[in-house]
């Protein structure tokens, strides 16, 4: 995957993969090349950091900078299962 691509919630036998978030701060992604990068946050020294090292973010931020829209394709199915989340 090059980072522009999104994985789909639908499993091949049509159940979601569905997760609820709560953010302690803002979340902000950047994308530089294969390279992608959360920061949840709102210091603007990091922020200004990310995006002189990385570019623009893509995705989240909301409250702190306008976010600019980019577009996501479906990944196949049998990538659902790459990506996983922990709750501690």
């Amino acid at each position: 995957p090059t980072g522009d691509t999104i994985r789909s919630p639908l499993m091949a036998d049509g159940s979601q993969t569905v997760t609820s978030v709560l953010w302690v701060a803002p979340p902000h992604y950047y994308k530089a090349g294969r390279l992608i990068a959360l920061y949840v946050g709102s210091d603007n020294d990091v922020i200004d950091a990310l995006q002189d090292a990385m570019g623009p973010r893509f995705a989240g931020g909301a409250g702190a900078r306008r976010c600019p829209a980019i577009r996501f394709r479906q990944l196949r199915p049998s990538f659902l299962t790459v990506v996983r989340s922990t709750t501690t």
